[in-house]
């Protein structure tokens, strides 16, 4: 296949999420704010024709755009590992977001929790764990990855990662979803099976329902805002997570992946990177601690 024929391809899949997009931003935000956590189901069910329909219409054989096995336990592993350093990521990109804009990540998530609470535990898990994990794969990872199936892996991990975050139409959790679907990409690439993406979307969204399941009446006084100072110490804490996540990738790479090889050179790049990161961790950890030293005194 030529390179032209790539881009036509791809060109293809790039149109039909701009339409999905032009339908999401009518319909589907129309359906939400109608019927709530059941509009919300309503748009996941459109989702799943967005990737269905053009298959039909483009003739892409189900078999090539959503490809299943049996897994296997190393690949299990390998998700979870994987989910766990995307899901670090994330969370300390909103941590960042919310040091420039507290207020935005506190409005959106006192929001989702009311609404995630205006519905029975098995709806909330039907709807943002079940549902997404099936509709949005087959739409992402089914239909427009195959759109891209030419393009070198890295590209497709970082196309796909862009496309996911801006699908979400969420400016303060743009790199948090961008994050987790250039993982989920990865995950289907790695494994050449559709579950894993699929489990790794759906023990996201499920991790994301925990503090709903305990009685929450108070949401607004649980979802405080932290100063900027408690925000940066809160960042300067987390880095020292996210120094570990270049280790963490590697060992979901060599799980999932069993012809993934590892040279010399790119365990001391990781290496080199991970005693970086603890050196910025540090440094932001002093200067918030400091920073709140004065404000203590004053």
């Amino acid at each position: 296949m030529n390179s032209n024929t790539n881009k036509k391809l791809a060109l293809k899949g790039i149109t039909v999420f701009i339409i999905f997009l032009l339908i999401f931003v009518t319909i589907g935000s129309y359906l939400q704010y109608k019927y709530q956590m059941l509009g919300l189901f309503l748009t996941e069910l459109i989702i799943l024709f967005a990737g269905l329909i053009p298959m039909f219409i483009l003739k892409i054989s189900p078999k090539d755009m959503i490809k299943i096995k049996k897994p296997k336990f190393k690949e299990f592993l390998g998700c979870i590992v994987l989910w766990i350093g995307a899901f670090i990521l994330s969370t300390f990109s909103v941590l960042i977001i919310s040091y420039f804009n507290p207020d935005s990540i506190n409005n959106v998530s006192v929001g989702i929790n009311n609404l995630l609470q205006s519905v029975s535990l098995f709806e909330r898990i039907l709807i943002i764990a079940v549902t997404p994990a099936i509709c949005e794969e087959i739409f992402h990872r089914g239909f427009i990855q195959y759109t891209f199936k030419d393009f070198s892996n890295i590209s497709k991990v970082i196309i796909m990662g862009l496309i996911f975050g801006i699908f979400h139409l969420d400016p303060t959790r743009f790199f948090a979803t961008g994050i987790l679907g250039a993982a989920l990409t990865y995950s289907y690439i790695a494994t050449g099976n559709f579950l894993a993406p699929v489990f790794i979307h759906f023990l996201n969204n499920f991790v994301s329902l925990i503090p709903t399941f305990f009685n929450t009446e108070n949401l607004e006084n649980i979802n405080t805002v932290m100063s900027s100072s408690e925000t940066l110490k809160s960042i300067g804490s987390y880095m020292y997570l996210v120094a570990f996540v270049p280790i963490i990738f590697i060992l979901a790479s060599k799980l999932l992946n069993k012809e993934a090889k590892s040279s010399k050179k790119t365990y001391l790049i990781t290496l080199g990177l991970v005693l970086i990161l603890f050196i910025i961790a540090s440094f932001i950890s002093v200067s918030a601690s400091a920073e709140l030293s004065v404000i203590g005194y004053f």
